[in-house]
């Protein structure tokens, strides 16, 4: 792993404020409930955001030298327990303030306290710190049938007071496709995940058409700034929205073109060809068969067949071996998925009375696996395809789903010779935020990114 850090940002946390589970019940929330600020006493913090994770997480470790509350530490003293409120206001250097108060019931809620040290004189603990909607999860079941588009049916679980009844900011992408499900009591979080990769964009794809036939799959997540459910086309079509640089070069001097400059930087490399080839990555089969009419189908497809349709994080797919391509129709299908579609099955309409509605559509399927079954397989696989791992000074505009432009280069200069040396087209260009993790102690604070993206090579521009 290649090091070019010299120094680092302050650390600036304001406040985690841990509330009682029980007190008196005001109609002004946390008034008349025990509270303690264990704000001084932390150790390190750190807050985590994913793609592939639910909700944000913050884990807080922090020594107490006894004495907080009624001459005890603050675990035994309050006490704080599982599920127990906690507030936390953290800054960077730029000012970019991530505040977890009350409001909106955008406060964490203790998941887990673990005692590291523990004696006579000192108490040293770590709360491991989730949101409301992921303890609300634990006692919601999504029980009843619902028709309709699949972003609806995503709105309607995060605002029903029944299910996860969030009041943060949604940011739902509309989805082309109607399906209806039976959500069989599934908990929220589990029925959000499992409805997402039956979803496909609305809009159109970079020349103009339909995505329907030629992309499917969402992501599900949470960042500071909300709810998200986006395609995953919709991630990479996003503009970058930092441009960062690592270099050889001496000094703390950001390259002129770049927004920041990373400390550290390893390139993960690229998952097994075995597993992408397995998985479905490149080239798929799907074969339906509906017992109704007794008919059988087959469908391939390939995903350099689409790559000019989707919107690519790099240049191209990586060019796999002609060696192994026979030139056959469905010459070099690695995965093969097989569906029983029958007609009929939760189809639209009222069921009552003589129930003609429902008849009416009979035949009709509920989903189009040919048009989406597969492509959702491609997608999801194709999205791991390149994986670098970099720190930068800590920085809370940047949140999972984002994307940025990063680059390696001895002197920082894009495009241009330097020291004998080009830039790394192969490597180089738009990545998404799959992993971010904002690391503070008392003295530093640093950002740890996963980027991730679906191709390989630099986008080439007209600038």
């Amino acid at each position: 792993m290649a090091d070019n850090r010299k120094s680092t940002a302050a650390s600036f946390i304001d406040r985690v404020f841990v509330v009682k589970n029980k007190g008196r019940r005001t109609s002004r929330g946390t008034k008349g409930r025990k509270t303690v600020d264990v704000a001084n006493g932390v150790v390190n913090l750190k807050y985590f955001e994913s793609l592939l994770q639910d909700h944000v997480v913050m884990e807080v470790s922090f020594a107490d030298s006894g004495g907080a509350i009624d001459n005890k530490s603050a675990v035994d003293g309050l006490p704080i327990e599982n599920e127990a409120k906690v507030e936390v206001k953290i800054r960077d250097t730029k000012k970019n303030k991530l505040e977890f108060t009350n409001r909106r019931n955008n406060s964490f809620r203790v998941e887990k306290v673990t005692t590291i040290g523990d004696d006579a004189t000192k108490t040293v603990a770590t709360m491991q710190l989730v949101t409301y909607e992921a303890i609300k999860n634990n006692y919601a079941s999504v029980e009843i049938r619902k028709d309709g588009k699949i972003s609806e049916h995503v709105k309607r679980i995060f605002k029903d007071k029944k299910y996860l009844n969030t009041k943060k900011k949604l940011n739902i992408d509309d989805t082309a496709n109607n399906l209806n499900y039976c959500f069989a009591k599934n908990k929220p979080f589990y029925v959000l995940n499992r409805i997402s990769k039956d979803a496909v964009p609305q809009g159109a794809d970079t020349n103009g058409g339909s995505l329907l036939g030629k992309s499917a799959g969402f992501l599900f997540y949470e960042t500071y700034k909300g709810f998200y459910f986006k395609g995953i086309d919709s991630l990479f079509a996003q503009e970058p929205k930092k441009k960062i640089i690592f270099n050889n070069t001496p000094g703390e001097t950001i390259p002129e073109g770049y927004d920041t400059k990373a400390l550290t930087y390893q390139k993960q490399g690229t998952a097994s060809q075995t597993a992408k080839l397995r998985g479905g990555a490149f080239n798929t089969k799907n074969i339906q068969f509906n017992p109704y009419k007794l008919e059988y189908k087959v469908d391939t497809l390939s995903s350099f067949d689409l790559e000019e349709s989707l919107s690519l994080g790099g240049g191209e797919f990586p060019a796999l071996n002609e060696e192994f391509q026979s030139g056959e129709p469905d010459d070099g299908t690695t995965r093969t998925t097989f569906i029983v579609n029958v007609p009929g099955t939760l189809v639209e309409g009222s069921g009552l009375g003589d129930g003609q509605e429902q008849l009416a559509k009979s035949e009709d399927f509920n989903f189009d696996a040919k048009s989406i079954m597969n492509q959702s397989i491609m997608r999801y696989n194709q999205f791991f395809q390149q994986k670098v791992s970099i720190t930068i000074g800590g920085d809370f505009s940047l949140h999972a789903g984002d994307t940025v432009e990063f680059f390696t280069n001895q002197q920082g200069q894009p495009d241009k010779k330097s020291c004998g040396d080009d830039v790394d087209k192969y490597n180089g260009g738009k990545y998404v935020i799959a992993t971010l993790c904002h690391y503070l102690t008392p003295d530093n604070t640093y950002t740890k990114l996963e980027l991730v993206r679906d191709s390989v090579g630099k986008v080439e521009t007209s600038a």
